[in-house]
């Protein structure tokens, strides 16, 4: 089996969170009743970050991570 990480998990501005953390944070969240589970600080921050910007930027900011 390969490894699961795209990329260098060390690299850019975030790091990458591994499967047994998100699994955990899911698992108690629906033992929590929560719909919805953000795990890390800089992704909770992201996900606020890209509901308050305009979706043109965030398109744009995504497009050219994603390239």
């Amino acid at each position: 089996m390969g490894d699961a990480t795209i990329g260098n998990p060390d690299s850019g501005l975030m790091r990458w969170l591994d499967a047994e953390t998100v699994a955990e944070a899911g698992y108690q969240g629906v033992m929590n009743g929560k719909p919805v589970v953000v795990p890390g600080i800089e992704y909770k921050l992201l996900s606020v970050v890209t509901r308050l910007l305009p979706r043109g930027v965030v398109r744009k900011v995504a497009g050219a991570i994603n390239r």
